[in-house]
């Protein structure tokens, strides 16, 4: 019998198997690694893998329509007699060839022969101008790269009418600001035109060389061109009628809901679903006030602030406050922070709850001031279905004549073509959301409101347990980042590596990394503030050395003189100076647990201040308002409100008492972690995964909380070196493995004791118990164990839970690390030019960086003939 500890991380996944009883108490390590892999994604930028083959593969797309596009041109050409096949192929071979700038100018004016028609046909082919899909699109100043293009496309048509050209032709060829270059230049977007400008030249070409009795101008002629020229697939549309991929590109690759399987997911701009996720906000809403007492909204306040929200687009915290009248004691969890912070924030804060519904509002009510509320919840939900699956005016309005409801007239048609485009998807559909919402009016939880429709909101697999776990399926809506899904499927390959080799474990403990869901921006402020908390403590173990003669400081004598500084030198408790010369002398100052640890399992900076020996014995396993009474709790509260500038800490330290529920919940909060990613990686593993029947527990996955392992690994005093290589995440993972119910019932008894071992009564042994490990001799094991030769020290040791097992047979710790194995993909780097091939062989200039200085090899000149261009290339590549 086993169990299994991961350490998941965005790079790696430590693991641990352990032996167990039947009650599923670790007693032995069995085996122990890791599996190393690179992040999924551009390690300096962050960017997608997928991102260079994507735009490849765009470029390519792009190539071969261009191609295309000239050579029905050129097939046009040859159709209408312009020119022979023969003619055209031969038709840019002469050395004289005009400007063909020059011919667009005076195609205005004169009569052009054929040769230069053709060229001229096949040169305005080429280069297009720039169209938007959407004119709304086109319009939006807020997109930056857009933006570029239509300033320049602005400044480029008040150019022409200020100095009256007759064409974009004939403005390129006489107009100094295009007497330099022609085409825009790389950041440079000064020379972006209308594509329909373009399209009025050639209009106007055509005109005139009828005109001029040109044979060849022939209106059906121009229009034959213009389809050409004009054609353009939409965004979403696939590559053609007979490709498999044909159709709308978006619609196939919108999943299926989560309760309703049949169902397509509803787009996020719906009504219906927009609505549905305000009234999870607003029942989830917990207001707290300043000794950190918490309530839900009642019935009236709900209501008020879904009226709120439905009146105003961007709603300020202030005003939410004001609509709900809520006291000056009192504000939002996780919406901001207490009443100091609220005076700097709140002018500044918004909330964004029904976007699209405001967006929908506002251009209708350009039509009618009630037109909202004459449009239909069903109607608003398939125009919002519309704006999502089509980028294109002409297939929006073909779309919107099929919705069969009177009011969508030609006024509200209008109307929707000045929405921008809606993105995104849910997880359910319209028919699940719609059963849910009554409930959600009711204001019942998201959970709840599942259940009491008939769903099961966990959405659990049932039958579909495996031996082995099934592969990621990387359509999964609920995980969309590349560098999860990397984490999760190698974190399957090693549960199914095990599994193989063990059978069926008895349970799983997972921990997934902090960084886990952070984006690649997220992750590297995460390493800074490591790193930077890191050095800070660095220098204030210097500063222990120098000032206090401290030779060998402990994290201990850190978090004391930080603590220190941030109360000023004051015992919260008593109002006593700490005196600095006695802070660390046995039995004067000590950390206390603001909220007891064996009630909160908290061990974090925010649960710690630092007290007078005597008052630390005196407070017990008792909240700091439990304790102090009289004067001492009126200036404690007095130092509390104004000292400590941390609102999650002044909340801990206000508390006049715990709940029933806090009591029960406390510890399990700090000891699981519930983040969305843990709670997918936590069902994956029990919707999928076989389990020994064994153990009878009815917790076979566990998702153990980083910071408790961060405590427990180091109360068990096994030190986590990550210079050392990559073996400490599979020191993690014994411990994540460690951390079981019975486990925590010693550390909260060890804990429980520890605070009341001053009392009279209370067991003097307490004194000198030591913090429980999971079994005895547990460090030693650890450390042998991720040694070279572990077997060899094992033989040394004797230690008594490995007499039965044969030692040759444990090896040292297995790294894994990935491959890969496909042979497509990128075979060098990007080449300054093309390739070559000289006597059958190809070749590739590779851009390389000179950083040589010309000084350098300016003597290698002197004493070496050397022809003048040579030496000032060089100059020019190395300066």
């Amino acid at each position: 019998m086993y169990k299994i500890g991961l350490d998941i991380g965005t790079t790696s996944v430590g693991f641990a198997v352990l032996e167990t009883d039947i009650n599923n108490e670790p007693s032995r390590i069995i085996d122990l690694g890791c599996r190393i892999f690179a992040c999924a994604e551009v390690p300096k930028t962050g960017a997608s893998l997928a991102k260079p083959r994507r735009e490849a593969r765009g470029a390519r797309r792009r190539n071969r329509r261009h191609k295309h596009r000239l050579e029905r041109i050129k097939s046009l050409i040859v159709r209408n007699q312009l020119l022979t096949k023969a003619g055209l192929e031969c038709l840019y071979d002469s050395k004289d060839l005009s400007d063909i700038y020059q011919i667009r100018y005076e195609a205005l004016d004169k009569k052009i022969n054929n040769e230069d028609f053709a060229r001229l046909l096949i040169h305005l082919a080429q280069r297009r101008g720039f169209k938007s899909n959407r004119k709304v699109d086109s319009e939006d100043k807020e997109n930056k790269e857009a933006g570029k293009l239509l300033t320049a496309v602005s400044e480029n048509k008040k150019r022409m009418e200020e100095q009256g050209y007759r064409s974009i032709g004939e403005m390129i060829f006489l107009d100094e600001k295009f007497s330099e270059h022609k085409r825009n230049k790389s950041e440079d977007y000064s020379h972006t035109i209308d594509r329909s400008q373009l399209v009025e030249e050639i209009a106007l070409i055509f005109k005139n060389q009828r005109e001029l009795q040109n044979a060849y101008a022939s209106e059906a002629f121009e229009q034959e061109y213009l389809n050409i020229y004009t054609s353009q697939r939409s965004f979403e549309e696939g590559p053609g009628e007979e490709s498999p991929y044909a159709g709308n590109q978006i619609e196939k690759m919108i999943g299926r809901c989560t309760f309703e399987k049949d169902e397509p997911r509803a787009v996020k701009g719906a009504y219906s679903y927009e609505y549905s996720v305000l009234l999870q906000k607003i029942n989830s809403m917990t207001i707290k006030n300043q000794f950190g007492e918490k309530r839900s909204l009642n019935d009236d306040e709900r209501m008020r602030l879904d009226a709120l929200a439905h009146e105003v687009d961007l709603l300020k915290y202030t005003r939410i406050r004001k609509v709900l009248e809520l006291g000056d004691d009192e504000y939002f969890v996780g919406l901001s922070y207490g009443r100091k912070e609220i005076k700097e924030v709140e002018d500044k804060t918004k909330f964004q709850f029904l976007k699209h519904y405001h967006l929908m509002k506002k251009a209708f009510n350009k039509i009618s001031k009630d037109k909202i509320i004459g449009v239909p919840i069903a109607t608003r939900d398939e125009i919002a279905r519309i704006l999502t699956l089509y980028k294109t005016d002409e297939k929006i309005i073909e779309e919107l004549n099929k919705i069969e409801d009177p009011i969508m007239d030609e006024f509200l048609i209008n109307a929707v073509l000045t929405l921008p485009a809606f993105k995104q998807v849910g997880n359910l559909s319209l028919k699940a959301t719609q059963r849910i919402l009554p409930y959600l009016k009711n204001g019942l939880v998201y959970s709840d409101a599942c259940t009491a429709a008939g769903y099961d909101f966990r959405a659990h697999a049932g039958d579909s347990k495996k031996c082995l776990l099934p592969p990621l399926d990387h359509q999964n809506p609920e995980i969309t980042s590349p560098v999860v899904k990397r984490s999760i499927s190698q974190t399957i390959k090693v549960v199914n590596a095990i599994v193989k080799k063990y059978g069926p474990p008895m349970s799983v403990n997972i921990e997934l990394a902090r960084e886990m869901s952070k984006n690649h921006d997220d992750r590297k402020a995460i390493d800074k503030e490591q790193k930077e908390n890191f050095e800070k403590n660095d220098r204030i173990k210097k500063r222990l050395k120098d000032e206090f003669g401290i030779h060998f400081p402990t994290n201990q004598d850190v978090v004391k003189l930080k603590l220190w500084e941030e109360q000023d030198g004051i015992c919260l408790y008593s109002g006593e100076a700490i005196l600095i010369q006695h802070l660390f002398a046995p039995g004067y100052a000590e950390i206390d647990h603001i909220i007891p640890y064996s009630i909160s399992f908290d061990d974090r900076f925010i649960n710690k201040v630092l007290v007078m020996a005597k008052e630390n014995q005196n407070k017990k396993d008792r909240l700091p308002l439990q304790y102090l009474t009289g004067e001492k709790r009126a200036q404690f509260i007095i130092l509390a409100s104004t000292q400590i500038h941390n609102h999650r800490k002044r909340e801990n330290l206000l508390k006049e008492s715990l709940t029933p529920n806090e009591l029960d919940d406390w510890k399990d909060r700090s000891l699981t972690d519930t983040r969305h990613i843990t709670k997918f990686m936590y069902n994956y593993l029990n919707d999928y995964l076989h389990f020994d029947d064994t153990f009878a527990g009815k917790k076979k996955v566990t998702a153990v909380n980083g910071a408790v392992t961060a405590y427990m690994r180091k109360r068990w005093q096994l030190t986590k070196v990550r210079a050392d290589g990559d073996l400490h995440h599979a020191l993690d993972a014994v411990v994540v493995a460690c951390i079981t119910d019975g486990n925590i019932q010693k550390v909260t008894r060890f804990s429980k004791n520890h605070e009341l071992r001053y009392e009279r009564d209370h067991d003097r042994s307490a004194f000198h118990e030591k913090f429980p490990p999971p079994w005895v001799g547990f460090s030693d094991e650890v450390d042998i164990r991720l040694s070279e030769n572990p077997a060899r020290q094992l033989e040394k040791r004797q230690l008594h839970n490995y007499e039965d097992v044969d030692l040759s047979k444990i090896k040292a710790p297995f790294v894994s690390r990935y491959k890969q194995k496909k042979l497509t993909g990128k075979a060098h780097e990007d080449t300054i030019t093309s390739r070559k091939e000289i006597d059958g062989q190809q070749y590739a200039v590779k851009k390389v960086s000179l950083t040589v200085n010309f000084h350098i090899i300016s003597d290698w000149f002197n004493h070496n003939k050397t022809d003048r261009n040579v030496r000032k290339s060089v100059k020019n590549m190395v300066s």
